[in-house]
């Protein structure tokens, strides 16, 4: 019976070791993807050209509003 409880109990820690090694395998390749993500081209923020975008749209209705501005002053005179 103690035989028999000391297999029980070896196949248990064995089953614990083979789980946390899969684990820690697990992790490794997942931080190695992580990097290869964070360093992949395909991913490029265009937050810049987003705010470039929106900043000559902007100077474009300023213009606009000048020239509309002008005309009135001018229907106005």
């Amino acid at each position: 019976m103690v035989e028999k409880r000391r297999e029980i109990m070896e196949k248990h820690k064995a089953e614990k070791e083979k789980t946390f090694q899969e684990e820690v395998e697990r992790y490794i390749k997942q931080n190695r993807l992580q990097q290869r993500v964070k360093c992949s081209p395909a991913l490029v923020s265009n937050s810049k050209s987003l705010v470039q975008m929106r900043q000559e749209s902007m100077d474009r209705k300023r213009k606009e509003l000048g020239t509309l501005q002008k005309t009135y002053d001018q229907i106005k005179a």
